[in-house]
């Protein structure tokens, strides 16, 4: 069992800081059991904006300002925060994998971990340690030039831990955070606030936990759940970034709250991993896509969830590049477009391969072929969630084809694809359970019809 306990303490301090900021901005992030979760996050992006430079704090404030003005008249929290009745599901749920993740050998159990969790124990030294030696051409930080908020996390919930068991807890925790802000975010999307669509009942709860259950067998996402990789986290905020912004498509609660955790998920993407980026650009374009007449408070969102990330992005480049550091392996090269038929056939493998995956992806696929085929069969949310989802994926492709000669050697020895697939694998299960919900609710509201008439 890995020492949780350690996290107490900086959890707390991360949801005061979190409250507070959200009390004094009005970011509507209180209420309800995920306020804590919601507290936590706020807490710690702002903590790491903050670490890599005042100036990218200054900027994200802004935008966070900028998303205010986005949101429109805010719904009262009494109205927004509806999940309460998925509410006892949730906890369970959030409970039993948390068990997982925590009952675990207290040491890495995976390669890529040691890599992770070295670079945190770099931290151990004080504050600003990790910052320095990341930005130190000659020091010994491996890769260099990627980005830091990972092995932050995982040593600022250790208590700067340097013992390999509190540095795996502290990974624990953050991989926790992040499962919350998802469950939260998932609960609420699924109920909504407000009245259902015409041609729609609200959607059956049972679909929720169903959609849950397939992402939750799949056995990738157990081994992920007990690592300390960064891939499932960076999925989880994806997931979570795409389901707030479908709920502001429908209009189905507190957009002061929905838009400032997509701000701070996309926050965290581009400040875990070099990704992240492109899964805030594919979800923000399927946005775009999604109302093509969009008004300016639309936009206003759209530049503030994008602008979070890009400032974090932008930022630390600009950082590396000052300090002469170079990020190898994953600086842009001639596109590789000989190697397309060679990483379909990989990819297809992958996501086939039953042992890693279950059923997840045949039924993913076929979840994302009905939604774009019969789209008005399903609600906007819906349909947004097939976007962003099928756009995600093609930029991972993208990066794969743009990428250093060295990734894609990963991708066709095995090592890459699946951990890429991770990332997609929540925005797959948030996908089918509204997908699952909204055919059920339309066959509900099909047979009121027909017994009415």
């Amino acid at each position: 069992m890995v020492p949780i306990w350690l996290a107490i303490a900086p959890a707390l301090f991360f949801a005061a800081v979190g409250a507070a900021i959200d009390r004094l901005g009005g970011l509507g992030l209180a209420g309800g059991w995920g306020q804590w979760p919601r507290w936590i996050a706020c807490g710690v992006t702002i903590a790491f904006a903050t670490y890599l430079h005042p100036i990218v704090f200054l900027l994200l404030a802004g935008l966070v300002l900028l998303a205010r003005m986005g949101a429109g008249p805010s719904a009262t929290v009494s109205t927004s925060r509806r999940s309460a009745a998925l509410a006892p599901y949730v906890a369970g749920i959030a409970f039993a994998l948390a068990a997982v993740a925590v009952l675990r050998p207290a040491m890495p159990m995976y390669w890529d971990a040691f890599v992770w969790l070295g670079k945190a124990r770099i931290e151990s030294g004080g504050l600003g340690h990790l910052r320095a030696a990341a930005l130190d051409p000659n020091a010994d930080v491996i890769p260099h030039g990627y980005p830091l908020l990972w092995p932050l996390a995982a040593s600022w919930f250790s208590m700067f831990g340097r013992d390999p068991a509190a540095l795996v807890a502290g990974a624990a925790v953050a991989t926790l955070l992040a499962l919350l802000l998802f469950l939260d975010t998932a609960a609420e999307a699924f109920e909504g606030a407000l009245a259902a669509p015409a041609g729609f009942e609200r959607r059956p709860r049972w679909a929720f936990g169903a959609a849950l259950a397939l992402l939750v067998v799949t056995p990738m996402f157990w081994v992920h759940l007990r690592s300390a990789y960064a891939d499932l986290p960076v999925g989880l905020l994806a997931a979570t970034c795409a389901l707030r912004l479908g709920r502001c498509l429908e209009g189905s609660g507190d957009m002061r709250g929905d838009i400032t955790v997509a701000v701070l998920a996309a926050t965290a993407l581009a400040g875990t991993k070099d990704e992240g980026i492109g899964h805030v650009t594919a979800i923000v374009l399927a946005a775009v896509a999604s109302q093509p007449k969009a008004g300016r408070r639309e936009v206003l969102r759209w530049l503030a969830v994008l602008g979070s990330a890009a400032i974090v992005f932008v930022g630390w480049r600009a950082l590396l590049q000052l300090h002469h550091v170079v990020n190898t392996d994953h600086e842009l090269s001639a596109p590789a477009f000989g190697a397309l038929g060679g990483i379909g056939r990989v990819v297809a493998s992958s996501a086939a391969d039953t042992r890693t995956w279950g059923a997840l992806w045949p039924i993913a696929v076929a979840a994302v072929a009905a939604v774009l085929v019969r789209g008005s069969s399903f609600r906007p949310a819906t349909r947004f969630a097939a976007l962003a989802l099928v756009g995600q994926a093609a930029l991972l492709a993208l990066a794969l084809v743009l990428g250093p000669d060295r990734v894609r050697t990963f991708a066709f020895e095995g090592t890459l694809v699946n951990r890429l697939l991770v990332q997609l694998a929540p925005g797959a299960g948030a996908l089918l359970a509204l997908a699952l919900g909204d055919a059920a609710s339309r066959a509900v509201d099909a047979r009121a019809i027909s017994r009415s008439s």
